[in-house]
């Protein structure tokens, strides 16, 4: 009779200890479900600038780019880059007619870059 009670005390323990556990196991799950509402501020950047990259290649010819010459002006709309014969080397997909007046008149005309460098800047200049 002893050993049946003692039985009894060691299952009625390992049950409560097995429920314990279980109860324990579901309250951890519960508190790591997402709650459906989302209380990260939402982050919103806004920038007035474009930026535009441009590599310029080098003449096969072997001439350093600092001898070339470049000719920007209007084309279809936008920007386009032309070497001295006039050859299309690039386009750059800014808009002319979003530029003041006096730079559309400029490159009506057509602006004569003579170094990489101040081409850059020159194409840096109406991206921006």
């Amino acid at each position: 009779m002893k050993e049946k009670k003692n039985l009894i005390t060691l299952f009625g323990t390992y049950s409560a200890i097995l429920l314990a556990t279980a109860i324990i196991g579901i309250i951890v799950l519960l508190t790591r479900l997402p709650s459906g509402t989302d209380d990260t501020p939402e982050t919103v950047i806004e920038t007035e600038y474009i930026y535009v990259w441009v590599d310029v290649p080098a003449t096969s010819t072997g001439t350093s780019s600092d001898d070339r010459i470049w000719i920007v002006k209007e084309y279809n709309g936008v920007i386009g880059v032309f070497s001295e014969d006039g050859k299309l080397e690039q386009s750059i997909h800014v808009y002319v007619k979003t530029l003041p007046e006096a730079d559309r008149n400029m490159l009506r005309e057509g602006i004569r870059v003579t170094s990489e460098r101040k081409l850059r800047e020159l194409i840096e200049d109406y991206s921006s």
